[in-house]
């Protein structure tokens, strides 16, 4: 049987110290059948010159330079583009294990998967790594169930990278340009209100590096409203669509304001307290229902439920800002 054709697609944004390490990482998948999408998305650090050298040596890969729009506008050309049955993405700094694509493909075919999912390996600045839910099992879900996984802030549903799609499936489905943070989640969300036959296999097939400049330690901006943002647009769509899982939506958004109420610990603005206000007014409407796995996410629930938010937040800061 002729494998079918998958295209990988990699946005790139002045990722010129990692490419080599990405780019063959893809190339040298077990599995050939592959088209390697590169999107410069304007790097100014000779990024694409990078591209265009492997595009020499190898037919499989197709270099693209585009003005910065961020990573949404990026993969939203590399689909535009792709020419394969499936589609898989991969971020600039990371990489793919040698038969990543192989057991993707394989699990699309054996249950004629719309969308095949499996798990990261995180690997820390300091050398260690990390491999949550390698565990080799695999699972089935049909109908409504990844809505459900969606909503239940089960860790797979949030990244793009380790899945493989059926192109056909995704249509007309695209990343949100111009947000900064959960575009991911709200692509994997509008995947699954489609309602995918969905196949989670927990077994290690990519290498997500945490870099030693992530944003994690970065201060507050603008673009954590993204955060509420997104949780708005799927209440709307839960609303219109699945009203019979209101309550899980529910769950998600005050899940989603503990986050928003802890990034603005980083924060000594005074223009957000309205923000800062109407999160504390969400969460303590909906404590009494509220369910959740994460001892964290209880434990903030409490916090602000009982009007500990303020203390919480000068103890952030303290630590945060002499950690600066």
């Amino acid at each position: 049987m002729t494998e079918p054709l998958v295209s990988v697609i990699v946005p790139i944004y002045n990722a010129k110290q990692y490419l080599p390490q990405c780019i063959e990482s893809v190339l040298n998948q077990s599995y050939n059948n592959i088209e390697l999408i590169l999107v410069d998305d304007g790097s100014t650090d000779n990024s694409f010159e990078v591209c265009n050298e492997y595009c020499k040596s190898d037919n499989r890969v197709i270099a693209v330079r585009q003005e910065n729009t961020g990573v949404s506008g990026a993969r939203n050309k590399g689909i535009d583009l792709a020419k394969g049955e499936y589609i898989a993405f991969v971020d600039s700094d990371d990489e793919l294990m040698a038969d990543g694509i192989k057991l993707l493909v394989e699990d699309a075919i054996k249950y004629d998967a719309d969308m095949v999912s499996a798990v990261k390996r995180i690997i820390n600045p300091d050398g260690s790594v990390y491999s949550p839910y390698d565990d080799g099992k695999c699972m089935i879900y049909e109908g409504v169930e990844s809505v459900e996984l969606s909503l239940d802030g089960e860790r797979q549903t949030n990244s793009a990278c380790a899945k493989l799609f059926k192109k056909s499936f995704l249509g007309d489905i695209r990343f949100a340009e111009g947000r900064s943070i959960n575009e991911d989640g709200f692509f994997l969300f509008e995947c699954y209100v489609k309602l995918p036959k969905l196949v989670q296999h927990n077994i290690c097939i990519y290498n997500y590096y945490v870099r030693s400049n992530s944003s994690t330690r970065s201060g507050f901006s603008e673009k954590y409203f993204d955060m509420l943002y997104f949780c708005d647009r799927k209440r709307e769509i839960i609303n219109e669509l699945f009203p019979q899982l209101n309550q899980k939506m529910t769950n998600q958004e005050v899940t989603t304001n503990i986050f928003f109420l802890e990034a603005l610990c980083k924060t000594k603005d005074k223009a957000y307290t309205k923000y800062q206000k109407d999160s504390i007014k969400l969460i303590r409407k909906n404590y009494k229902s509220y369910t959740t796995m994460n001892e964290h996410e209880r434990k903030m629930a409490r916090i602000i439920r009982y009007g500990f938010y303020p203390l919480y937040k000068v103890a952030v800061r303290l630590v945060y800002y002499r950690g600066l």
